[in-house]
């Protein structure tokens, strides 16, 4: 018999005033996983978090955590710690005493409060930190300091509410390795909300990406951003070269069509359909003589060339005046000055259909 999900909301409901937050939102998290819920602001996601952890009561539909209803619990008898956004430390208090703080609530005796905090803030690499006082603390060191405070209780669940958004971006990407390495360590699960998409990407082994209240879509990070279902969702997960095709037809098992710039493949047969639209990833436009032999290929005129170390961020313009944006290594040895003529294109397994063309 397999574990029951550590987290499952099933037609969940939630309404402030007139703004309905959550409409009818379905949403599961097995043992062990990291999630990410992802979303603009105002989707949903953190009402979602605060309905998990019973900092928000949903108006109808069901919440259980670990295969238990937990309507009736409040938060400090839920199976789940918190990390919040701002961290919510007590600055009069030594780093240990922030920690300690949960433990302490439960009566937990004075030698296993000393052992288990030494405990977490090793695990978080902040062993000896214990007399310092929050004040003194870098952003990073506080952080630390609220993932220990979450963590010592030994929770089933961690939920992580936008934890890295205060510091800045050099130490976010450094604390996203050790937030990975830490879920690693704790073989716990982490469900993490975030609008960062970068974010989302690197640390969750699945995404959950919501738009008012609902999730549009679900699954492996890569798959999420490779093969969007919507619009939104391709163009919220970074930049999407977005193609309408029309005049669909079968060849040899595939598809073809046009759209404005000439004759387009689709891999696959797509035969219910008379258009439909394709998301083209910057990375997967080929540019230069390598586009040549490529079955989707365009000519085009090269606007702008952006450096981004490793990387350059091609800005090109086809005879109708679509706008195509391309990425490629630095390394690749692509060589085009303003207003050249470049060739374009993509391969046929390269591109996703849409499925809900909103």
């Amino acid at each position: 018999m397999t574990d029951p999900s550590d987290i499952l909301l099933v037609d969940v409901r939630k309404r402030f005033g007139t703004h309905e937050a959550l409409r009818g939102l379905d949403l599961e998290v097995r043992p062990r996983e990291f999630v990410a819920i992802l979303g603009p602001t105002g989707c949903g996601k953190t009402t979602a978090l605060r309905v998990i952890a019973g900092f928000e009561q949903p108006d109808s539909g069901s919440v259980l955590l670990a295969g238990q209803p937990v309507a009736a619990l409040p938060p400090n008898q839920r199976p789940t710690s918190t990390v919040f956004q701002h961290y919510a430390l007590f600055p009069n208090m030594s780093v240990f005493d922030n920690v300690a703080y949960g433990l302490r609530v439960r009566r937990v005796a004075r030698d296993e409060i000393e052992r288990r905090v030494q405990e977490a803030l090793t695990l978080v690499r902040l062993a000896g930190y214990g007399p310092k006082r929050i004040q003194g603390l870098s952003g990073g060191e506080q952080q630390r300091v609220a993932l220990a405070r979450a963590i010592v209780t030994r929770p089933r669940m961690l939920l992580l509410d936008e934890p890295l958004s205060s510091i800045d971006q050099a130490l976010r990407t450094a604390m996203q390795v050790e937030l990975r390495q830490l879920q690693t360590e704790l073989g716990i699960t982490f469900l993490l909300v975030t609008h960062d998409q970068q974010e989302a990407l690197s640390l969750a082994d699945r995404l959950i990406v919501m738009r008012q209240g609902r999730v549009v879509q679900n699954g492996p990070g890569d798959e999420v951003y490779r093969r969007p279902h919507s619009r939104f969702v391709a163009g919220f997960l970074g930049e999407a070269n977005l193609f309408d095709v029309s005049d669909l037809a079968p060849l040899n098992g595939d598809t073809t069509g046009a759209d404005a710039d000439g004759s387009v493949v689709i891999a696959g047969a797509h035969h219910e359909r008379r258009t439909v639209t394709l998301c083209v990833r910057p990375e997967a436009i080929v540019v230069g003589p390598a586009a040549a032999g490529l079955p989707n290929r365009r000519q085009a005129t090269l606007e702008d060339d952006v450096f981004r170390g490793q990387v350059r961020t091609l800005v090109l313009r086809t005879r109708t005046g679509r706008r195509i944006i391309a990425t490629t290594l630095t390394t690749d040895g692509f060589s085009a000055q303003h207003g050249d003529d470049v060739e374009v294109g993509w391969r046929p397994t390269a591109a996703a259909v849409l499925e809900d063309d909103e």
